[in-house]
């Protein structure tokens, strides 16, 4: 298995929510100066981290276990 499929399969490993809201702020920053970047980050930061996704990632890595994502 090569480089980019390991990155992959590791990214895909993580919450579907968050894997398109990352997809989406690729899209997002791809036309942009460096301080709308920055801008346009941190909303899509502060959105994410108030999802259902985010509380269940923490409680997860807090209680050592694997976090049950729901698509």
């Amino acid at each position: 298995m090569n480089e980019a499929q390991k990155f992959a399969e590791s990214v895909l490993q993580g919450a579907p929510g968050a894997v398109a809201q990352t997809k989406k702020l690729v899209e997002d920053l791809w036309p942009t100066a460096v301080k709308e970047d920055v801008d346009v980050a941190l909303k899509h930061h502060l959105q994410a981290r108030e999802t259902a996704e985010a509380r269940e990632g923490i409680a997860a890595f807090n209680e050592k276990r694997k976090p049950n994502w729901v698509e």
